[in-house]
């Protein structure tokens, strides 16, 4: 028999069940019905052997999903189930166009290919019913769906969701997902595309209240009792594109004496593992400056501006670092732990109340001072000598027996110094004599004696200096890295970085209050 004329006259949809099953008991089939004649035009009436396909795109020759039925056909119509013996992947609508290819018995497959739009996608889900009965706690509802593109709006508004309520808890939407397996489990996931060239929100949330307790515009909380991470939120951005990236914007508002937030990052875990009240890392790629943290506090009233204010406790025997900040010794760039500028007379790059301690060498290109009160309540300014090498100096008296004695040197100082090396004595006696000199220069000691032989008993005062232990070869030394006129170049180039980029977050400050003053407006009438 050749057949060579088909019919489509149906609607292609998947039978879906609207029970409290899972989504796998969903039968994943699809309602196909047509009409087939012979090549006079005459009614097919028997019993033929059909190849149903489906395919990605229409020119492909491999279908993604074929299934071989034999049809009753009476007086030309039939009607099947594709997928009664194979089941449709769910996963094989993706929201792209699919084509569905028929083969009649030992004939070619029929062209054209029929596309399959939007029927093939709509799902309907009633409410949950459990035998008929309606469900126990009907605050809730729930709609089950399956596959891709289940809720498609083709303008406006996709999905609205409206709740009110006078209890503890109102909720517009929840999101739960669960993967007892390794996948990814998303109980929300949002996404535009990136067509128009209007601004493109992958979620916007905007928290309303008008009581005592908190308003959340975005509400993010994670629990994972095994070993990985767990996010309160994650958010990314696309590489593409020349325009700022931001993967987090916070803006807060205030006009009350309670603090205003414009990001508050909170972190406990109980166990052993780390607490990141707040974690920001910057990719190694790129050329442009990386900044893990940009902060910029303003204000126009007497209170302090603080662009970082760090502080941190630990009740238990752990450190405790207000701001910890270290550079990687990699690359070849000048590296700075912390880099801290004020304009001089006008503040101070760094004020440290409390003992500071300096592990390396301290490079100053100013002076060392020490601040002491004076009668007048003034502090005055002492200043450090300098040498040309590491010396290092101590002080002591000793009292002369018959014009000569043996000073032995504080062992404590000995193990600072190397007085292997020449070291320098210097005396001053305490009463009249012939004049003193040093002699018999050990390690450990050293032999004062009095001119001409004399024989006085006086008293006498020395001050010894010995190389630094060490730093015995270091003198007048080439100050390493970058010359203060290279520091102030480079500072120069980052702060028009930093100001360039300031301006390009105000100017995305203010966008983006006008469109959500715009987005307010808008729905406003909703809202209420």
């Amino acid at each position: 028999m050749k057949v060579t004329r088909f019919f489509l006259f149906g609607v292609l949809a998947f039978i879906v069940v609207f029970t409290s099953l899972s989504y796998a008991d969903v039968p994943q089939m699809i309602n196909y019905q047509g009409k087939i004649t012979t090549t006079t035009g005459a009614l097919v009436d028997t019993t033929v052997e059909m190849v149903f396909s489906i395919y990605d795109n229409l020119g492909d020759v491999t279908p993604a999903w074929a299934e071989t039925l034999l049809i009753d056909v009476q007086k030309g119509v039939f009607s099947t189930l594709l997928g009664s013996i194979h089941p449709i992947p769910y996963a094989l609508f993706d929201g792209t166009v699919k084509y569905l290819g028929v083969k009649v018995g030992g004939d070619p497959e029929m062209t054209p290919r029929k596309p399959i739009v939007s029927t093939a996608y709509a799902y309907r889900a009633a409410t949950v019913q459990s035998g008929g009965v309606p469900c126990d706690d009907c605050d809730y509802r729930f709609v089950n769906v399956q596959g891709p593109d289940s809720v498609v709006a083709v303008a406006d508004t996709a999905f609205l969701s409206r709740v009110s309520g006078t209890g503890s808890y109102t909720y517009s939407v929840i999101g739960e997902a669960e993967n007892t397996s390794t996948g990814l489990a998303v109980a929300g996931y949002f996404r535009t595309s990136p067509l128009g060239t209007g601004t493109h929100y992958g979620l916007q949330a905007t928290g309303q209240g008008s009581s005592s307790s908190h308003t959340y515009g975005v509400y993010g909380a994670a629990t994972n009792s095994s070993t990985g991470s767990a996010y309160g939120g994650s958010f990314s951005t696309s590489t593409h594109g020349t325009g700022s990236h931001i993967g987090v914007y916070g803006s807060a508002l205030g006009s009350s004496s309670s603090p205003t937030y414009g990001f508050q990052g909170y972190a406990s875990n109980t166990s052993n593992g780390v607490s990141y009240g707040g974690h920001f890392a910057t990719g190694s790629s790129g050329t442009g400056t990386h900044t893990g943290v940009f902060a910029d506090g303003s204000s126009n009233s007497s209170s302090s501006v603080y662009g970082v204010h760090g502080f941190a406790q630990n009740p238990s025997t752990g450190d405790v670092y207000a701001g910890y900040f270290r550079a990687s010794s990699t690359g070849s760039g000048i590296k700075y732990g912390v880099y801290a500028q004020a304009d001089t007379g006008v503040g101070y790059a760094g004020y440290f109340a409390g003992d500071v301690k300096i592990t390396d060498s301290l490079v100053v290109l100013g002076g060392k001072s020490a601040a002491v009160k004076v009668d007048n309540g003034e502090y005055r300014l002492l200043y450090c000598v300098e040498s040309t090498e590491n010396w290092f100096e101590d002080f002591g008296e000793g009292q002369l027996t018959n014009g000569r004695t043996i000073v032995n040197i504080d062992p404590l100082f000995a193990q600072t110094v190397n007085t292997s090396l020449t070291y320098h004595v210097f005396l001053t006696p305490g009463g009249e004599c012939n004049g003193l000199y040093v002699v018999n220069r050990t390690p450990s000691s050293f032999e004062v004696r009095e001119f001409n032989s004399g024989n006085s008993n006086i008293t006498f005062s020395y001050r010894i200096v010995a190389k630094r232990k060490g730093f015995e070869n270091l003198r007048l030394a080439k100050m390493g890295g970058p010359t203060p006129e290279q520091v102030a170049a480079e500072q120069v180039k980052f702060q028009a970085e930093m100001e360039k980029e300031r301006e390009k977050i105000k100017l995305q400050r203010q966008k983006v209050e006008h469109e959500r003053a715009s987005l307010e407006q808008q729905n406003e009438p909703e809202m209420r």
